[in-house]
């Protein structure tokens, strides 16, 4: 069984799928990756879309809708960082909209099952009028609540959002869970990082949130998190969100009472019921050196944040980290997208930073 029918087994509670059932592209260009959305929103099929890695300098923003008249609203997983013949991951995806327009935009209108995995998205433009985020924008329509997105893996980099979230906006009606992800140099006069507006369930855990600013008048927010209905449920597990300029608070709220913090190390927030919360932290992570290409923000050997996490948390840590090492490597998960096992502890600093200038 290939990883992306395992995946599908997983997700959709091991129904079988069959090869027929399932449409594998290979992709080199940003025409080629958007041909890959437009063909999967209507083919009938469950799509698995493999990005080589590489830099892809984006001219349009790239668009995937199930909306419209046709669109078969089937499994779709986009994946980056493949070797040239795709058979296996080798590097970094990297999806640049050189600070013209967004990266990528998610228009869902049914019950929905889309991944997205090993991408970076970096340098996303949302202009005054420009609603969503900078790097990524995902909408769920279908108030029946049936879409499911996850976001795995993934970084945001160096998105401006004038009124809106520079690197992630999700909204709508459905489950979305964010994990073992990097947001890291966005900036907004609107939330900074970003946005969820979420009636239904999500899950946010083990993601790395630092360096992004804030540049508005007003009190301002790097995260801000809204469970729309008493019926919904959000939990952030695991996460740092941590060294962030300008801004009020690192997360804000609304409607705390459903929301949950387990195991956070978090700047400032805004309050909660503390039966809502356990195992928090607010203390320097200490990062180590950058990783790879310099954005990567890994912990050092000495952080405090080793071997803090919940193993626990819902829906799962993952198996690796942000950088494909195993995700817990100390019998206790540590805190954040990396594993400390799989860091720089000897010092090693790669030349040349994404985010100088």
């Amino acid at each position: 069984m290939t990883r992306f029918r395992r995946l599908l087994c997983l997700l959709l509670s091991c129904t079988a799928v069959p090869a027929s059932a399932t449409v594998t592209y290979c992709v080199a260009t940003p025409t080629q990756l958007q041909a890959a959305l437009d063909a999967a929103e209507s083919n009938g099929e469950a799509d698995f879309i493999k990005v080589r890695a590489g830099v892809y300098a984006l001219s349009d923003a790239l668009h995937y809708s199930s909306q419209g008249a046709g669109a078969d609203q089937l499994p779709v997983i986009i994946s980056g960082g493949y070797n040239s013949t795709c058979s296996m991951r080798t590097g970094m995806t990297l999806l640049d909209a050189q600070n013209a327009q967004r990266v990528m935009m998610l228009d869902l209108g049914g019950a929905d099952l889309v991944v997205i995995d090993h991408l970076t998205l970096m340098r996303g433009a949302a202009g005054v009028f420009v609603g969503g985020g900078a790097n990524l924008t995902i909408v769920m329509y279908d108030q029946g609540g049936g879409a499911d997105v996850r976001v795995e893996a993934s970084r945001f980099l160096l998105g401006h959002g004038e009124t809106s979230a520079g690197g992630l906006s999700v909204s709508g009606w459905g489950t979305f869970t964010l994990r073992n992800s990097l947001f890291n140099g966005n900036v907004s006069d609107g939330t900074v990082a970003f946005a969820l507006n979420i009636t239904g369930d999500a899950y946010v855990v083990n993601n790395t949130i630092t360096n992004n600013t804030y540049v508005g008048s007003n009190t301002g927010f790097i995260v801000y998190s809204n469970a729309g209905t008493a019926a919904s449920h959000v939990e952030f597990s695991n996460n740092i969100i941590w060294g962030n300029d300008g801004a009020g608070f690192d997360l804000y709220m609304l409607q705390g009472e459903r929301h949950r913090l387990y195991h956070n190390d978090i700047g400032t927030h805004t309050s909660l019921p503390g039966a809502n919360a356990s195992g928090n932290l607010s203390v320097d992570p200490l990062f180590g050196n950058c990783g790879a290409l310099c954005v990567d923000v890994p912990l050092a050997a000495d952080s405090p944040l080793a071997n803090m996490g919940d193993n626990g948390a819902d829906p799962g840590v993952g198996s690796t980290d942000l950088l494909d090492a195993p995700r817990v490597g100390g019998g206790v998960v540590d805190i954040g997208a990396y594993e400390l096992d799989r860091l720089f502890d000897d010092d090693f600093e790669p030349p040349g930073s994404l985010l100088d200038g």
